[in-house]
C-alpha cells in the first residue's frame, strides 16, 4: 500500500490521488467524537450491552458508500490499477508467464545500434556488430535464432566469436573468457571456458564452444578481463 504524509501535492497515481483526496474530504466533514462513559460497555445484572444507530453510525456508512463508488468509477477508468492487486500478487502481469515461452515472446538481441570495432575484419553481410570498445561479438541482424544444432552428451553444442581490444592472440593461445548462460522462463544454466583462438577475414577471435542443455530463450554472457557482454537468443529444436 502506497502511504502519504501530506496531501500537498498528487499522488504518484492518478486514482491512489482520487481516493486519498475523497477520503480526506469525507473525514473534513465529520463532527469531532463525543467521549464515551466507560460504564455504558460494562455489563451489570439485568443490562445488555448494545450499539444504537445514530446519525453519526449512518454519516460513516454514507461515506463508505461513497469510497465504494469512486472505486467503481476508477475501476471503469483505469483497470489496470488493479492488476496489482491480482491473485498473481503484487506487480504482477497477467501476460509475465509467457515472456521466453516461445520465439514470439523471447526478447532476442538485435543489434540495432551501429558498432564499428576498432579492427579491420570483414564479415558477411547478415551479420553486425555488436558490443563496446572492449568486448564484442557478432550477432544475425535479424537476432540470433539457432535451430538445428547437434545434441551430445552435454546438450546443444555451439560456437561463440568474441573479440577484444585486450586481447592479444601471440600472448594469450587460451584466453581467459568465460562464457554463461541462463535461460528465461524454466530455471536453466550453463557455463563453458577458458576459451581458445580462431582467426579468419574477421580477424583474430577468441573462440569458445558452449554446451546448452535444453531449447528455449536463454540469456548469454560473456565475461573477459572485467568486461561482460551480454545478448539474448533463441534455441529451437536440435538437428
Amino acid at each position: 500500500m502506497i502511504e502519504h504524509d501530506t496531501l500537498a501535492g498528487p499522488a504518484a497515481d492518478p486514482v491512489d490521488d482520487v481516493l486519498i483526496r475523497a477520503g480526506a474530504t469525507w473525514r473534513d466533514g465529520q463532527q469531532a467524537p463525543r467521549p464515551v462513559a466507560a460504564s455504558l460497555f460494562v455489563a451489570g445484572p439485568g443490562r445488555r450491552v448494545g450499539f444504537g444507530f445514530g446519525a453519526r453510525t449512518w454519516s460513516f456508512f454514507a461515506g463508505v458508500g461513497v469510497a465504494l463508488a469512486i472505486v467503481m468509477v476508477a475501476a471503469a477508468l483505469s483497470p489496470g490499477w488493479f492488476v496489482r492487486f491480482s491473485a498473481a500478487g503484487p506487480g504482477a502481469s497477467p501476460t509475465s508467464g509467457a515472456i521466453g515461452s516461445n520465439l514470439a515472446h523471447c526478447p532476442i538481441t538485435k543489434p540495432t545500434k551501429p558498432f564499428h570495432p576498432p579492427i579491420d575484419a570483414q564479415i558477411p553481410e547478415t551479420m553486425a556488430w555488436y558490443g563496446n570498445g572492449i568486448l564484442w561479438t557478432w550477432l544475425d541482424r535479424d537476432g540470433e535464432v539457432w535451430e538445428g544444432l547437434p545434441r551430445t552428451e552435454t546438450g546443444l553444442t555451439q560456437k561463440t566469436f568474441w573479440w577484444s581490444s585486450a586481447f592479444d592472440v601471440h600472448r594469450e593461445q587460451q584466453p581467459e573468457i568465460y562464457v554463461i548462460g541462463s535461460r528465461i522462463g524454466p530455471p536453466g544454466q550453463f557455463g563453458s571456458g577458458p576459451g581458445t583462438n580462431a582467426s579468419g577475414d574477421f580477424g583474430s577471435a577468441m573462440l569458445v564452444g558452449i554446451d546448452i542443455p535444453e531449447e528455449g530463450c536463454w540469456n548469454v554472457t560473456a565475461h573477459y578481463r572485467g568486461t561482460s557482454l551480454n545478448y539474448v537468443v533463441w534455441v529451437g529444436p536440435p538437428g
